[in-house]
């Protein structure tokens, strides 16, 4: 191919769950995740389903396909040991290429850091590619990455869904680890008992250590009246988990990585923000995408066969609103000035602007707002319009350059992907945004990215009217359900929830 061109590479995860298709022409990158379109939480999609996606979209050739699938649609894996091999095309005769499950996680955050310059990937989940459950790859943007270590014994992921079944939080299991991670805050951790253990050896034995924690109360561990969230003698249990679990991820980090290389951190485990925030003070180049989930698979099979093929990088112009949903249409002036007096006066609103964010967070473009101020603005959610666990905190968009104001952070965190502290003197002012344990998981939102963002206008509209850069944002979508990818997706919802508006680019319903 002369220099200068580019080829046509596509990129699918099938899996289980959470389906997802990226393409690149020119350099560009076009994505979808089937669940935004089916509206079916981590939906589930064959190899047809994408095919009638690449009709749709009008795609007329492909030079080359890559996909990791873990052999769950039958359509192979790698080997043990084995990070991608070529294997018969899938597709019109089109080179194809296995990607390892892990392997793929880690290149798929390169919209963030070029994958050339990462020393060290790390991905922790429920299960890859030969029941691998967590994986450390050095040199993953290489022609030759390798293994440094990886085990087939069951992880983080594994654990919480087996605590959240045991506690029948009901749903889909993929959720329960978040669930779990907001609940953890209501229990006190047993340091007497982390003092006596070695953490290093609790990520290959995670399940044998969990009997040995000691519990209070007289309720019997592993039992149905145990497993209550109203058990503060199980809460007490959970959180000194969460925290052990916690220390043997950072023993895991200093094993195999430095402060001076960067450091991508993915997978499912890796949307832990309580983690990430302790990852974070101790590596300041540690890069988590915030499509660290599967959602983001598609994106690393994209990154094998670029660098496979000895290609440009590929733009990352708008990352990360690139879910193919768009809005067109902005709000204007009056319509950002109205939704900043219904939101002071107490209102729910729902909005819905340009394309849907990557990832499972609403970053500002499919998000449900409500004053920060108010101090039942949480019950009111939960119990009204999400319909789910009381104890479940809701995050702040801040305006970036006041965010040192207001928590204890002077870098950006523009993906929702850590839980820092909030400074003790404004607590009382945005109770709704402030977790038990004084944490709150922000979003920063920079007026030099985002200047035109509709998002930014509305939180420097807001700050005008109250003195407070930040509003409560939760994902636009029905209790267990996706994030809205139409506009009648929103309008039903609308109707059948007691939410007060609706804007959608500058269109603003008013109950």
């Amino acid at each position: 191919m002369p220099a200068g061109e580019f080829m046509v590479l596509l990129g699918v995860y099938l899996g289980n769950h959470d389906s997802n298709i990226a393409i690149s022409i020119d350099g560009k990158v076009k994505y979808l995740k089937s669940e935004r379109v089916t509206g079916v939480k981590h939906h589930k999609a064959n190899f047809d389903y994408f095919k009638n996606v690449l009709a749709s979209w009008k795609i007329k050739s492909i030079d080359a396909i890559a996909f990791t699938d873990g052999n769950r649609n039958g359509l192979g894996c790698c080997e043990h040991n084995q990070l991608f091999k070529q294997i018969t095309p899938l597709y019109e005769n089109i080179p194809t290429f296995c990607i390892d499950h892990h392997y793929s996680h880690i290149l798929s955050a390169w919209p963030l850091v070029s994958s050339e310059n990462v020393g060290v990937g790390i991905a922790i989940d429920g299960t890859g590619d030969n029941n691998i459950r967590m994986a450390v790859i050095s040199n993953p943007g290489s022609l030759n990455p390798r293994y440094e270590y990886f085990t087939k014994r069951k992880g983080i992921g594994n654990l919480l869904v087996t605590i959240g079944s045991f506690a029948n939080l009901g749903g889909n299991g993929l959720d329960y680890a978040g669930k779990i991670m907001g609940a953890q805050a209501y229990g006190t951790i047993d340091y007497d008992f982390v003092r006596k253990i070695n953490c290093s050896e609790i990520l290959e034995h995670l399940f044998d250590f969990i009997s040995r924690i000691p519990w209070r109360g007289e309720v019997p561990l592993f039992t149905p009246k145990f497993f209550d969230f109203h058990n503060q003698s199980f809460l007490d249990w959970l959180s000194t988990i969460h925290y052990v679990i916690e220390c043997a991820v950072v023993e895991l980090f200093q094993k195999y990585c430095n402060r001076e290389q960067y450091i991508v951190y993915t997978g499912g485990c890796a949307q832990n923000t309580v983690y990430n925030e302790k990852l974070f003070q101790m590596y300041p180049n540690l890069i988590i995408p915030p499509h660290c989930y599967d959602g983001g698979q598609s994106l690393g099979c994209l990154e094998f066969l670029r660098i496979y093929y000895s290609q440009e990088p590929f733009s990352t112009n708008n990352f990360p609103y690139w879910q193919d949903d768009n809005e067109k249409e902005m709000p204007d002036e009056k319509t950002i000035h109205k939704v900043s007096e219904l939101l002071c006066s107490g209102k729910i609103v729902g909005w819905f602007q340009g394309r849907g964010e990557i990832g499972p967070r609403a970053l500002g473009h499919r998000s449900i707002l409500m004053d920060c101020r108010n101090k039942n603005a949480k019950n009111i959610i939960n119990e009204k319009v999400k319909h789910r666990e009381p104890w479940r905190p809701f995050a702040p968009s801040v305006i970036e350059s006041q965010a040192n104001n207001w928590f204890y952070i002077n870098v950006p965190s523009p993906y929702m992907l850590r839980a820092v502290k909030s400074r003790e003197n404004v607590q009382d002012i945005i109770p709704s945004v402030v977790h038990r344990d004084g944490s709150s998981r922000i979003q920063t939102v920079a007026e030099c990215d985002n200047i035109m963002d509709p998002f930014f206008m509305l939180l420097k509209e807001y700050y005008s009217l109250t003195g407070v850069p930040m509003l409560l944002n939760t994902s636009l979508n029905a209790g267990g359900g996706p994030i809205f990818g139409t506009r009648d997706q929103c309008i039903d919802f609308f109707k059948s929830i007691p939410m007060d508006a609706m804007c959608m680019g500058n269109e603003l319903l008013i109950k």
